[in-house]
């Protein structure tokens, strides 16, 4: 055997007991528990961070539709004062119409029951 071959086997046999050393010392169990609980604990921050990423993607949908709300609200808001002033001018066509019907009605009965348009009877 070699010199190189002899150093080879001897790093073995030391990485063998290093290894071995770590896993059953009671040093090592804490050690692997410290690592557990990091472990644990790097998963929990994953998730808190996960959740916290869906919570703002909800809050900015939220915002964005009520952005939209407020313009819908306002655009409603706008197109019924429309709506209520035009409906508010065809009431009051409406009106002058029946007013100016009933008008032409009460001056034909009137000039029928005054002997004509001039209302000669019902003058003197």
């Amino acid at each position: 055997m070699s010199l190189k071959g002899d150093w080879e086997i001897v790093g073995e046999v030391a990485v063998t007991y290093r290894k071995r050393y770590y896993v059953e010392s009671p040093e090592s169990s804490t050690v692997r528990q410290v690592q557990t609980e990091i472990d644990d604990l790097k998963q929990i921050m994953v998730k808190n961070i996960d959740s916290l990423t869906s919570r703002g993607e909800r809050i900015e949908l939220l915002v964005d539709k009520t952005e939209d709300l407020t313009n819908q609200s306002t655009q409603f808001q706008r197109q019924s004062r429309e709506l209520r002033r035009a409906m508010f001018w065809k009431n009051i066509k409406m009106y002058l119409m029946i007013g100016a019907i009933g008008f032409a009605i009460f001056w034909v009965i009137l000039s029928i029951s005054c002997g004509g348009i001039s209302i000669p009877k019902c003058r003197s």
